[in-house]
């Protein structure tokens, strides 16, 4: 995961990242896009959906974000 922090911070890059583990993701991410069956079903920040425990539960299946 460092080396996908590293190459977000050094320009003008995308990185589109599937990941089961979600904290991981959110430690660099700047902005959530969770699909469901195909389509976009919560948007928004990292900080925005580790603050809504209801949303991970939901959309995730996670009982909580360590």
């Amino acid at each position: 995961m460092a080396a996908f922090g590293t190459l977000a911070t050094t320009g003008d890059m995308t990185i589109l990242l599937v990941e089961q583990r979600i904290q991981s993701a959110l430690d660099f991410a700047d902005s959530v896009i969770v699909l469901e069956r195909g389509r976009i079903a919560w948007q928004g920040t990292p900080q925005a959906l580790s603050g809504d425990q209801a949303t991970v539960e939901r959309l995730l299946g996670v009982g909580g974000l360590h």
